[in-house]
């Protein structure tokens, strides 16, 4: 089992390299003030790709690194049987209420999707961030609002009225 993830993980880490090189080797080929972005992007995601596959490879790197493993999400202790079928009966509930949460996330993101496709993109930012700050990052509401309005006043001010777009 070990070694099936681990060339998976090699696998998937030598496809991402590639996909690096390829962003990092064709923003050469743009004009120098295009080219900015993408090679940041490539360079950066060269660099932790790297990283990744030195920490696969190399003991010492990676117990160096310990705080870039990845958690063991999957790794729970067994308790008696009354306790795994009480934890059974709360992992039900508590599917079934991710199970709506998760709808709801849908349908939120979806509204965002068209106030960007058939509104305006001022407010599908702001749409965004607010469901991106309740749903994802569970802020409190009331710095939800405050940041959407100062993002939302940034956005405006940049783009409404000193470039003119919406």
């Amino acid at each position: 089992m070990k070694g099936k993830k681990t060339k998976e993980e090699i696998l998937f880490l030598i496809i991402l390299l590639l996909f690096m090189l390829v962003i990092t080797w064709s923003s050469f080929s743009y004009k120098p003030a295009a080219r900015l972005i993408p090679l940041a992007l490539g360079v950066t995601g060269l660099s932790i790709v790297c990283l990744q596959l030195l920490m696969l490879f190399s003991p010492v790197i990676s117990n160096k690194l310990k705080f870039l493993k990845t958690s063991q999400l999957g790794s729970q202790s067994v308790g008696s049987p009354t306790t795994v079928t009480a934890g059974m009966a709360a992992d039900k509930s508590i599917q079934l209420k991710t199970k709506w949460l998760d709808v709801l996330r849908f349908f939120a993101w979806l509204i965002v999707y068209l106030l960007l496709l058939y509104v305006n993109p001022l407010l599908a930012a702001l749409a965004f961030l607010i469901l991106f700050c309740i749903f994802e990052s569970k802020l409190s509401f009331s710095l939800t609002i405050k940041l959407s309005l100062g993002i939302g006043a940034f956005l405006y001010t940049l783009f409404g009225i000193f470039l003119r777009i919406f």
